[in-house]
């Protein structure tokens, strides 16, 4: 079992300075290499399309079930070079994720309209949720003994709208 959890806010100011490249983007197939840099905002929910969530606060869940399928343990031979197969594994998963704007605080002069207001932005938040279900094969290689990569394929089905179904390929782990 491999479990993940992304949370991320950022100032509110970023959306009023026009500052759109620094929101949180959510959605699509990339693989965990690109999450070796810091400067990283967008991030993976699988069977959406990219970035069909965008906003200054994110929170994203992944939860995998990986298995071992066979271990090949062979070399291919690719025209003049190899590369080697190590192993084929699988995976089950299931993703739960938004990105969501948030606004400056506006000032009123009743507490209980703050509180009313709060309640329905949070309910709002969360049936914004994005979710996804899916399978991967996954084909580690390795290129040279020290230059290992895997190669994922996989289908993911969304659970929320906008309904639909991806399938994908990739090069890198999925977390």
């Amino acid at each position: 079992m491999a479990l993940r959890l992304v949370a991320g806010t950022s100032s509110s100011s970023i959306l009023e300075s026009g500052l759109d490249g620094e929101k949180f983007k959510l959605g699509g197939n990339y693989s965990a290499d690109n999450l070796s840099n810091t400067g990283v905002s967008t991030f993976s929910l699988r069977g959406y399309k990219p970035a069909t969530l965008e906003g200054n606060n994110l929170l994203l869940t992944s939860l995998e079930y990986r298995f071992p399928l066979a271990n090949i343990e062979h070399s291919l031979k690719l025209g003049l070079f190899s590369i080697f197969l190590e192993r084929l594994s699988g995976a089950f998963f299931f993703e739960i994720g938004n990105a969501w704007e948030s606004s400056s605080s506006s000032t009123s002069n009743s507490v209980n309209v703050n509180i009313t207001n709060e309640e329905n932005k949070i309910n709002s938040i969360w049936q914004d949720f994005k979710s996804s279900i899916g399978a991967e094969l996954k084909a580690d290689f390795n290129y040279k003994y020290d230059s290992p990569f895997t190669l994922r394929l996989g289908a993911a089905k969304t659970l929320s709208d906008p309904k639909g179904y991806d399938i994908y390929i990739t090069l890198g782990t999925s977390f």
